[in-house]
């Protein structure tokens, strides 16, 4: 399926799903994450954005990210759309992340069902839909030692129905099994292990050769 086409049926799905508004848990847009800091980023930028990678019901996507040192992961933000039969309050999240495997997403080695979910509206739109900063803190129980300094692939799903992650051109996220040329915005929150978090910038890493 090309990028043409999910985007197409994405966009059918949500306008089918979506009413004349949107409903969301919306919350401050001061969030306090101050006791966490960002092991990695491929930061959000309105300007950037170009596509939708739906993420809920029947569709799966993923996207690489590695850390520059060993960490506790604990938290993640992301940018979604969402549907119209998004509750008060915000429908929680099952996050898994998988091994590299030769560029693609391999072996599931965490998961975790994160019902800690904070939702902020951008202000932005996205084919008339409302872009969404989420905000998902882990449990403790849930919290994952990375001591690795290889690829990671994060699945970001929404037990709702009709949500899509917001993506930028460039990248190789997969949707289903299969490659895109997009990149998702998302971030990894947590505690380094070491004394500080060498800088690991999204252009920088993904420069980099397999």
């Amino acid at each position: 399926m090309t990028k043409g086409k999910i985007v197409l049926f994405s966009t059918l799905a949500l306008a089918f799903a979506l009413g004349s508004t949107l409903a969301g848990g919306i919350s401050s847009p001061f969030i306090d994450r101050s006791n966490l800091e960002i092991l990695w980023e491929n930061p959000y930028e309105y300007w950037l954005v170009s596509w939708i990678i739906p993420s809920s019901g029947p569709s799966h996507a993923q996207d690489d990210f590695r850390l520059e040192t060993f960490a506790w992961v604990k938290g993640f933000e992301c940018w979604f759309l969402y549907g119209k039969n998004h509750p008060l309050p915000p429908l929680p999240f099952e996050l898994t992340m998988r091994y590299d495997d030769l560029g693609s997403p391999g072996d599931t080695f965490w998961t975790a069902y994160v019902t800690d979910v904070t939702d902020t509206d951008t202000g932005d739109d996205l084919f008339g839909f409302d872009i969404w900063h989420i905000l998902l803190l882990l449990d403790e129980e849930d919290y994952i030692y990375i001591d690795v300094r290889s690829w990671l692939w994060l699945e970001i799903y929404w037990t709702g129905y009709s949500g899509a992650w917001v993506c930028e051109d460039g990248g190789n996220a997969h949707y289903n099994g299969e490659r895109l040329s997009l990149s998702c915005f998302f971030t990894v929150l947590g505690t380094p292990s070491g004394a500080g978090v060498e800088e690991s910038s999204w252009g920088e890493i993904k420069a980099l050769e397999w």
